[in-house]
């Protein structure tokens, strides 16, 4: 078994690859990080598979012009084939309509998520299997003119 601290560096360079392809828009890239059987519970307590989850995010993508994220690890628990994590989400977007009108949203979540080791894979060690979103803020619009 690896070492913990060793799961947590793999696990880092995971988000690392996710935030970095959340933030170019590049869905392709977001998508391999999600296991094909992903079980990903919204706020409102539904359920949604991976391929609503990709529409949702593919609806994000088209309409912000841009977006940054980052995470911080609150918890860790390692198991013998997988890896539960609790992360806070800091993500922010924003839309300019006619170049004046700037619209910004804000968004505070807390999740978490399951990472099953896949010995499978010889690119990808961990996808994440099941998530669990809960927003902590979900901050309105800022509109700048």
């Amino acid at each position: 078994m690896k070492e913990p601290s060793q799961i947590a560096a793999e696990l880092d360079e995971m988000h690392t690859e996710l935030r970095v392809a959340f933030e170019r828009r590049d869905l392709a890239r977001y998508r391999e990080v999600f296991a094909p059987r992903l079980k990903y519970q919204q706020a409102d307590g539904h359920v949604i598979d991976r391929r609503r989850l990709m529409r949702d995010v593919a609806a994000q993508f088209r309409s912000l012009s841009w977006i940054r994220s980052s995470f911080v690890r609150e918890h860790i628990e390692i198991g013998e084939d997988h890896a539960t994590e609790v992360l806070t989400q800091t993500a922010s977007g924003g839309v300019t309509v006619f170049f004046i009108v700037h619209r910004t949203w804000y968004v505070t979540r807390r999740g978490r998520y399951i990472f099953p080791l896949r010995r499978s894979s010889a690119n990808r060690s961990w996808l994440v299997s099941r998530s669990l979103a809960a927003f902590l803020r979900e901050q309105g619009v800022e509109l700048n003119v």
